[in-house]
């Protein structure tokens, strides 16, 4: 997901709109069509049980260029003036992936017997 980036180390405190504000600075956050109404397309990971943020979240730009971007300016650095967050690119989703690994498709085959034949009699 080269327009994707996930972030580690956020409080738990933080809202959708904090993650917005900070990380609109270095580009334009894409428009999820699928929210009522529409928004942008941050997701903030909650706890099912308690409601509070697990302090990760993904932001997906409109532009790989400016999820680049993100990765440099914002790793390692402060968020909202508290401690340091991790950002890096995302992972495609595990039921998406690709295979790993090569796949080495049947091998030539090959011969059979040319046998030409010569004749003796």
């Amino acid at each position: 997901l080269e327009d994707t980036v996930y972030v580690s180390g956020l409080p738990d405190t933080v809202s959708e709109d904090d993650v917005v504000e900070h990380f609109k600075t270095i580009g334009i956050i894409k428009t999820d069509k699928k929210k009522r109404p529409p928004g942008p397309k941050v997701w903030v990971y909650r706890d099912k049980a308690s409601g509070a943020a697990k302090g990760d979240a993904t932001i997906t730009y409109e532009d790989p260029e400016a999820a680049l971007a993100a990765t440099r300016v914002f790793n390692d650095k402060p968020f909202m003036g508290g401690t340091p967050i991790k950002v890096q690119f995302a992972d495609a989703p595990a039921g998406s992936r690709a295979p790993r690994g090569g796949f080495r498709g049947g091998g030539g085959g090959g011969g059979g017997f040319r046998g030409g034949g010569g004749g003796g009699r």
